[in-house]
């Protein structure tokens, strides 16, 4: 009975459709996003490509500028730490906090650059990385100027100085925070009912699929930059020079013993004894540093594995959730849809009805009328 119930409605709502009378649309309910968050969004994100790209082209020519190992492997960190950051930031759902987030993150880096001494940074060449950090932070303040209202943009740039002064970074570390409760929160009455919709079911699957391709490509970068400081560390170990010194000491021996070993046994004896002291030592130095090598390489893998489980964690918990919203949506919205078809089947069947109803009153009337009005000239004709 029920499939036949619904065979029926479904035929019903085929024939209606047909007259312009009857017509109705299926709305899933999904509100698409206001033009000016698809703005902020796009824009935020354009600025996250440039950020990246400024980054990556000022710690690449710092690499280039210095032989110094050390200071290479601090700008491969922040070229890291720096464009994941950005990422967690500028690719969020919500365009506002994506904004508010990524501003934050320049101001930050902005500050820790200006305050913190050469030598926790790039030693002589901190003022370029100065330069590119102070120039993101302005660009990031004209892009919130550009898509906000002034008032809006007015209250977003007092949250800014107001959480940048109450956490100032500690570290040359850089994170991406997420200040959406506390930026609704600082809203207060206007915060109320913040998110209103994520957008059509189109916008959150284009959404979704920017993220991943950004996510993938931020992973594929990190993995390409740790390899690199791999091999600097490999390279900074000491172990060469330690060697080379080591095999210069055994050298010198071995000239030793070729000029007395013919004329004092004794002293050979001495010589063959520190030669296995030396050898030792050797090994030893070797083995030690391969270890730590190892070890090395062991951190870096187990750090790899743990930002990828993230990160594919934090993709699916945000696909289920559109996914759900969606069907969550497309189920509130079916009541109405059928309360809709029912309507129209009604209102329908009721015109349907009433029109030949109508017409038949109508003729039923006139015929009344006609015969009434034969009857009186019948009437008069006898006089």
């Amino acid at each position: 009975m029920k499939r036949l119930f619904h065979i029926g409605v479904l035929a019903t709502a085929v024939l209606l459709s047909s007259c312009s009378l009857f017509k109705f649309s299926v709305n899933t309910g999904d509100k698409p996003l206001p033009a000016a968050d698809l703005n902020m969004r796009m824009m935020t994100r354009g600025f996250y490509y440039e950020f990246c790209q400024a980054i990556v082209s000022t710690a690449d020519s710092l690499i280039a500028a210095t032989p110094d190992a050390d200071l290479k492997i601090r700008a491969l960190r922040w070229k890291i730490e720096a464009t994941s950051a950005c990422t967690a930031t500028a690719m969020q759902t919500l365009p506002e906090v994506a904004l508010l987030d990524t501003w934050v993150l320049c101001r930050q880096m902005d500050t820790l650059f200006r305050t913190a001494p050469d030598s926790m940074l790039f030693g002589p060449l901190t003022p370029i990385a100065r330069q590119t950090a102070s120039r993101l932070n302005a660009k990031a303040a004209r892009l919130a100027a550009e898509v906000l209202t002034p008032e809006r943009y007015t209250l977003m740039a007092d949250f800014v100085d107001d959480y940048c002064r109450k956490h100032p970074p500690g570290t040359p570390d850089l994170t991406g925070d997420n200040l959406m409760l506390e930026w609704v929160q600082y809203l207060g009455d206007a915060g109320k009912n913040y998110v209103k919709t994520v957008g059509a079911v189109s916008e959150v699957m284009a959404d979704i699929g920017e993220r991943t391709s950004s996510y993938m490509g931020q992973l594929s970068n990190s993995i390409s930059w740790y390899k690199e400081m791999v091999e600097l560390r490999l390279e900074q170990d000491s172990i060469r020079d330690r060697l080379a010194l080591q095999l210069d000491s055994l050298a010198n021996d071995f000239r030793k013993m070729v000029l007395i070993l013919e004329h004092t046994p004794e002293i050979a004896d001495a010589i063959g004894a520190n030669l296995n002291t030396q050898m030792s030592a050797l090994i030893g130095t070797l083995n030690r540093s391969v270890d730590d090598a190892f070890r090395d390489i062991d951190h870096q893998r187990t750090e790899l594995q743990r930002f990828v489980a993230e990160q594919r964690a934090l993709i699916m918990q945000e696909a289920r959730q559109a996914a759900d919203a969606t069907l969550r949506s497309a189920l509130d919205a079916l009541p109405g849809m059928i309360g809709s078809i029912l309507f129209y089947v009604i209102l329908g069947g009721v015109v349907l009805f009433s029109i030949p109803f109508g017409l038949g009153f109508l003729l039923g009337h006139l015929r009344g009328r006609s015969k009434g009005h034969r009857s009186g000239n019948q009437a008069k004709d006898p006089e």
